[in-house]
C-alpha cells in the first residue's frame, strides 16, 4: 500500500484492487477507477465522522481532478487531430457523408446560430406590456414563444486567478 500525503490527511493508496471492485485493466500511469472510489469514500468516511474538514477533502477530490485532466489533455489532443485528420480526406475526396464498416462520417458545414439575450428580451416584454393597447398584445405573442427546459446541476469548478 502507498500513500498519497494532502495537508492534514493521509489517504490510503491500494496497489490491489478491492475484493468487491471489478477487474479493470488500465494503461500504465492511468487511475484505476475502483482504487479512486476506494480513496474518495475513505476520505468521505473520515469527513462524516470529523477526523477530517471540509476544505482537506475538496482537496483530495481537487487533486485528483487535477491528475486526471492532466492525463487526458494528449488523449484529447490526439482525438481532436485524428478527427481533422478525418475532415480533411473527406474534404479532398469530396465527400460531405461517408460509412465505414462501424461508423458513418458526416462533414457538417460551419453555420451561425442565432439566440437572444434573455434579460432584454424580459425587459422588452415588460415595456409593452406596460404601454398597453396594441404592444401589450403584441408581448402576450413574443411571451408565448419563449421556452423552459430543465437542465440538471452540476459543479462549476474555476481555477482562481494567480496574482
Amino acid at each position: 500500500m502507498s500513500e498519497h500525503t494532502v495537508p492534514q490527511l493521509v489517504v490510503p493508496v491500494l496497489s490491489e484492487p478491492t475484493p468487491s471492485a471489478e477487474a479493470t485493466s488500465m494503461p500504465a500511469g492511468m487511475p484505476d477507477p475502483a482504487q479512486t472510489q476506494h480513496r474518495f469514500d475513505h476520505v468521505f468516511g473520515l469527513l462524516e465522522t470529523g477526523a477530517t474538514n471540509v476544505q482537506t477533502a475538496l482537496e483530495v477530490g481537487l487533486t485528483e481532478l487535477d491528475t486526471i485532466e492532466h492525463l487526458l489533455a494528449p488523449i484529447e489532443a490526439a482525438k481532436s487531430a485524428a478527427r481533422a485528420f478525418c475532415a480533411k480526406v473527406m474534404t479532398f475526396a469530396g465527400m460531405k457523408t461517408t460509412s465505414t464498416t462501424d461508423r458513418t462520417l458526416m462533414l457538417i458545414e460551419e453555420s451561425e446560430t442565432e439566440s437572444f439575450d434573455v434579460d432584454k428580451l424580459k425587459g422588452l416584454i415588460a415595456d409593452l406590456v406596460a404601454a398597453g393597447g396594441r404592444d401589450a398584445e403584441i408581448a402576450a405573442l413574443i411571451a408565448t414563444c419563449r421556452k423552459k427546459s430543465r437542465r440538471s446541476g452540476y459543479l462549476l469548478i474555476k481555477a482562481r486567478k494567480q496574482v
